[in-house]
């Protein structure tokens, strides 16, 4: 057994003000009072997921992990339960992996049937090469309740972008759950700052690699000056199910920042982070808030990658009992 991934931290949660809430109608984040070191909880998926690079916890299936691989893999997205078991793996006909670095889960645009879709941010650049990134979007699989399932990823979409100056290598995807903003989120080179980039429009349409849509850059973030920051390098992202607070993550680190303050997800990485510091050998390149959001989920990316979780030591439920709108959207 490897050695403990978080020490403990204390995390105090207002009220949520960045992302709607009324009516309220997320899943559970609640408050937290103090995060506690992380244990092992898995071993995942080593035959399909040998360079893990993304993971988002589903909302249409509890306790279901969707997970990516890097650079050089096949364009699939696989399902797996909390144990690590195998549930479904999905490819995307026709679509170059580029360079796959996050995944989310968000909401679907109207007339597409269901109310949670997957998002791919193939955003990887490590020569910053690239004119363009695109975000892939499509609607969450369907999975069996037993066993695993193979098959095709349906009304995939093409979001292309550029950025409005230098190119640059992005491994952080966060998408709101209720509203659809898109964040991409640098990684930055020694030196240089951290640029948090989004869409301009909420759940934005598709577009062409001829003409992409051009990001706005909306904050700036000097993770240098983080207090034992160990590497500025941000390598994965989440918004929790309530959007109360938001998680970038580096090798070694994860940085939470409070939403409560914030007009729309890019302003709320303004404020300082409270940091969670993580094992050397840790090199997470997957980070996701579990649904209750009492819990952070990280991976890296090994040949066996395993999974790992931090639970709130002192967790106070919101009591807010209305349905998910991942779940229950009406018609779209």
């Amino acid at each position: 057994m490897r050695p403990p991934l978080l020490a403990l931290a204390s995390l105090l949660l207002p009220p949520l003000a960045g992302c709607p809430v009324d009516p309220p109608s997320l899943a559970d984040d609640g408050d937290c009072g103090s995060w506690v070191s992380a244990s092992e909880a898995a071993a995942l998926d080593g035959e399909r997921l040998s360079e893990l690079s993304g993971l988002a916890a589903s909302h249409r299936y509890p306790d279901v992990l969707w997970a990516i691989n890097d650079q050089g893999h096949a364009p699939i997205v696989v399902a797996v339960d909390r144990d690590g078991e195998a549930r479904g793996s999905f490819s995307l006909p026709g679509i170059d992996a580029v360079d796959w670095e996050d995944l989310a889960v968000g909401p679907c645009p109207e007339g597409a049937g269901t109310c949670s879709c997957l998002y791919v941010a193939d955003t990887g650049d490590n020569e910053r090469q690239r004119d363009t990134g695109r975000i892939l979007r499509f609607p969450e699989p369907a999975l069996p309740d037993e066993g695993s399932a193979e098959g095709v990823a349906t009304g995939v979409e093409s979001l292309w972008f550029s950025y409005p100056g230098d190119r640059h290598d992005a491994e952080a995807l966060l998408v709101g759950p209720a509203t659809g903003e898109i964040v991409v989120v640098t990684k930055a080179q020694a030196g240089a700052d951290t640029v948090v980039y989004a869409f301009a429009d909420a759940l934005p349409g598709p577009t062409t690699e001829d003409a992409p849509t051009v990001l706005q850059e909306v904050a700036r973030l000097d993770l240098e000056a983080v207090d034992g920051l160990d590497s500025p390098r941000i390598t994965a992202g989440d918004v929790s199910p309530r959007c109360l607070r938001a998680l970038l993550a580096t090798d070694e680190d994860l940085l939470l920042y409070d939403l409560s303050a914030a007009d729309g997800l890019g302003p709320a990485f303004i404020g300082s982070p409270l940091r969670l510091g993580l094992d050397a050998g840790a090199s997470v390149e997957g980070a996701t808030f579990a649904l209750d959001g009492a819990s952070i989920l990280v991976a890296g990316e090994s040949e066996q990658p395993s999974l790992w979780e931090a639970r709130c030591a002192s967790f106070t439920s919101s009591g807010d009992a209305s349905p998910d709108p991942l779940v229950v959207c009406g018609a779209g």
